[in-house]
């Protein structure tokens, strides 16, 4: 069951939850987009003009063919793809650098000003109002199937779309067993401080040895059952592959939980998701 009806009603949305209380949340007009430049430009910082120029990019942007691919493709319990992100950089630059040059050689600059200037720009854009507003539409488009635009023209804002996120019904979340203890044991480890009880350390390894070579066995064989039904594979590198990936996300968990808690600041957090291969956007909470 979905968590509240949603409607439309002249300029606004509407959400109802299952106590009829009303929430009603105003539409945007579509900015033209030299002037959504502009006021990002302007408002990187959080502004209301600034997410309304944005969403109003990201809407034409994502109405291009290449993205045809991607929309509603991702599961709601999973994160965007890379290659959705890298498709979506793309085409800031091929759209956005064009637009926001254009009134730069309109006054005569120099193209390496010009180009200092779009670079300087375009790095505003991975923080601030377009960042949050980059990240839920994108979110919504490849989730959701649905350009952020209306059936009468307007604009959802940031708001209303992650009330629209939201509502999307949740998967029942797996009983990860004792693998998932572990790698919760394993994070609670790494982030250990002077305070953490760790018992008798000889009598964690003994055991840490046991359930490794446990798993490993078990892990083994059903490689081999899975050999004989669909022929010959390289178990050792699908093996490999399969505890990196899993070493990944124990990490991807950990980091996100140091972050989350404030021990971890903006920069360190960008570099330290990086070196596991995850590009990651800060995203201020603007609505």
């Amino acid at each position: 069951m979905s968590k509240v009806s949603v409607s439309f009603s002249g300029d606004n949305v509407v959400f109802v939850d299952d106590k009829n209380k009303a929430d009603t949340v105003a539409l945007l007009d579509v900015m033209p987009a030299l002037e959504a430049v502009r006021a990002i430009d302007k408002e990187q910082k959080a502004s209301v003009s600034a997410s309304q120029g944005a969403i109003s990019l990201l809407n034409e942007m994502l109405k291009s063919p290449r993205f045809d691919g991607y929309k509603g493709t991702c599961p709601v319990n999973e994160h965007v793809s890379k290659e959705l992100k890298a498709a979506i950089r793309e085409i800031e630059t091929e759209y956005l650098k064009p637009i926001f040059s254009a009134p730069l050689l309109e006054k005569g600059n120099k193209p390496a000003t010009i180009e200092k200037a779009w670079q300087e720009y375009a790095l505003g854009l991975r923080t601030g109002s377009y960042a949050q507003a980059k990240s839920v539409v994108t979110k919504y488009f490849a989730i959701c199937g649905a350009l952020p635009e209306t059936d009468n023209g307007k604009l959802l804002p940031v708001r209303a779309i992650m009330r629209m996120l939201d509502n999307v019904e949740k998967p029942q979340t797996n009983n990860e067993g004792i693998a998932g203890k572990l790698v919760k044991l394993s994070g609670d480890i790494e982030g250990r401080t002077e305070k953490t009880e760790l018992g008798d350390y000889a009598t964690a390894i003994a055991a840490l040895k046991n359930m490794l070579a446990t798993y490993e066995g078990l892990y083994n064989e059903s490689l081999v059952k899975l050999t004989d039904t669909i022929g010959n594979t390289d178990l050792s590198a699908v093996s490999d592959a399969a505890i990196s990936a899993a070493n990944i996300s124990a990490r991807e968990a950990f980091l996100q939980s140091e972050y989350e808690a404030g021990r971890m600041d903006d920069t360190a957090f960008v570099i330290a998701m990086a070196d596991i291969g995850i590009d990651v956007e800060i995203e201020d909470a603007v609505y």
